[in-house]
């Protein structure tokens, strides 16, 4: 199982500042979780994966609105999952006080059948269509296995790479292929994930830049 520490290292022999067996010196692999977790948070700002969330009013019964932010109020409740969601779903609960929030129902969430929230705070969950469960969106550690499906990795490393030149400055002279290998990286976010309606086709690939995938500035 890959984790988001190869995917680290991908990205930085992408850059040519790793050998294929090194290890990156210890604070370049803090910057470079940094990085990945600033990326993976804008993969989820609403740019290219679901939208941003809005607040909604405190949940009951099922959960039917995709980029909602759930207002749990202070009684006990429960929201149920849809049987089936669309790939990459997305939705929020933010908890206040002492209340509890059950959710549970269809999809499995976090791998299992429910989840109690009872600790304010807000809560953020995707779903993958792959494993057919929801999955909370949080910072990553190294060890920690990727949020996205294994056939995006290659794609995160080249957009984590591209992060890191521009952000960092590593690996000096960004390779030619690098800009190059971080659009068609974002191509694949779009398609995968991209809105569409009903039979209508993928997101022109055109809406989606280099800059808002990556965070950083085209070079």
């Amino acid at each position: 199982m890959q984790t988001v520490e190869d995917i680290i290292r991908r990205a930085q022999r992408l850059l040519g500042t790793i050998g294929s067996s090194d290890n990156a010196p210890v604070g370049e692999t803090t910057d470079a979780l940094e990085a990945y977790n600033s990326l993976q948070r804008g993969l989820f700002g609403g740019n290219p994966v679901g939208v941003r969330l809005d607040p909604q009013p405190a949940p009951t019964g099922t959960l039917v609105r995709h980029g909602a932010l759930y207002q749990a109020g202070l009684a006990v409740a429960t929201l149920t999952m849809p049987a089936i969601a669309r790939e990459g779903f997305n939705f929020g609960v933010a908890m206040r006080g002492t209340s509890a929030l059950t959710l549970s129902g269809g999809a499995l969430i976090e791998g299992g059948a429910s989840v109690t929230l009872n600790t304010a705070g807000e809560y953020q969950y995707f779903y993958r269509g792959d494993t057919g469960t929801f999955r909370r969106v949080i910072d990553q550690a190294l060890t920690d296995a990727p949020l996205f499906p294994a056939d995006l990795h290659d794609a995160l490393a080249a957009m984590l790479a591209f992060r890191l030149a521009a952000e960092f400055g590593e690996g000096q002279t960004m390779a030619a292929s690098i800009p190059k290998l971080a659009d068609q990286a974002a191509q694949a976010f779009a398609v995968r994930y991209g809105r569409r309606g009903r039979n209508a086709p993928d997101q022109p690939f055109s809406l989606l830049n280099r800059r808002a995938a990556t965070g950083a500035a085209a070079v």
